[in-house]
């Protein structure tokens, strides 16, 4: 029986974009209209914060409580629907209830793993993927941070690829070909 997969776009709420990563989301909004019908699902989650989270709590971080800065990005939105936007108030989306919840009622072992932020939400994500027993993979053009230093996502990338075997990193371009050859 094939594995059912998920491509799952992570963080793509306004708050998560700067210079940096602007780019980003219409890259994925591309990826998902030319690869769409590969993966079973696609799935978004959706960065929030609140007075309650660790974020504004240990961090001081003050973003993303409410307003336009929690919208998801207008290049993503029309790919939207009830069932496949997951909110969190953490770094992982394992962290929602619903999202995992969702994963193992529709049985989806593989995960494709892209978004924002490289050094946080999507590396959080791909370990607590890992450590479930999650397929992971990614797609490395399609990941960025916000951290504005290169050196950060550069550092988390390297992180990401030693969980992930070198033959489930893809960028947008090879994608289509690698799949096939796998």
């Amino acid at each position: 029986m094939k594995k059912k997969s998920a491509l799952v776009v992570i963080d793509m709420q306004n708050w998560s974009i700067n210079e940096d990563t602007k780019k980003i989301p219409g890259k994925i909004a591309d990826f998902i209209n030319k690869n769409m019908s590969k993966f079973d699902f696609v799935l978004f989650t959706s960065a929030r914060n609140t007075k309650e989270s660790n974020l504004y709590k240990y961090l001081g971080i003050r973003g993303g409580l409410g307003g336009k800065q929690t919208e998801m990005r207008t290049e993503i939105k029309r790919f939207l629907t009830k069932d496949n936007l997951f909110t969190k108030t953490t770094y992982s989306a394992f962290k929602s209830k619903k999202f995992l919840d969702f994963l193992k009622r529709n049985r989806i072992r593989i995960l494709y793993l892209c978004g924002i932020n490289t050094d946080k939400c999507v590396l959080a994500t791909a370990y607590e993927a890992f450590d479930l027993g999650y397929d992971i993979r990614i797609i490395e053009d399609l990941i960025g941070s916000t951290t504005r230093t290169r050196a950060k996502h550069q550092g988390a990338l390297r992180v990401l690829k030693g969980l992930v075997p070198k033959d489930k990193q893809y960028t947008s371009s090879t994608f289509s070909t690698d799949l096939n050859k796998a």
